[in-house]
C-alpha cells in the first residue's frame, strides 16, 4: 500500500495548465509562449523538465502551469 503522504503534492493551490506554442527564447532561460487561449506569457521550464534535458525551440507545442499569483507569467512542465 502506497503511503497517502506521497501522493499529496506539496502545493496544494489549485494550478491551471494549459496548451500553448513558444514564440521566442529569451534571456535567463524564459520563453515567449502564446496561449491557446490568445495571450502571451513569459515562461521559465520547470525543474522536473530541466532534468529531461529537452530542447525547446520556437515553434513547439508546450503545456504550461499558470501562476496563481501573477496570470502572465508561468511553468513549461511538457513538451507535446
Amino acid at each position: 500500500m502506497i503511503n497517502q503522504c506521497l501522493l499529496e503534492s506539496k502545493n496544494t493551490k489549485p494550478t491551471r495548465e494549459i496548451m500553448g506554442v513558444i514564440e521566442s527564447t529569451q534571456p535567463l532561460a524564459l520563453f515567449a509562449v502564446r496561449l491557446e487561449d490568445g495571450r502571451r506569457i513569459r515562461a521559465s521550464v520547470s525543474e522536473a523538465a530541466r532534468h529531461a534535458t529537452t530542447r525547446m525551440i520556437p515553434g513547439d507545442r508546450v503545456q504550461v502551469r499558470l501562476s496563481v499569483h501573477d496570470p502572465n507569467r508561468g511553468q513549461i512542465t511538457r513538451k507535446l
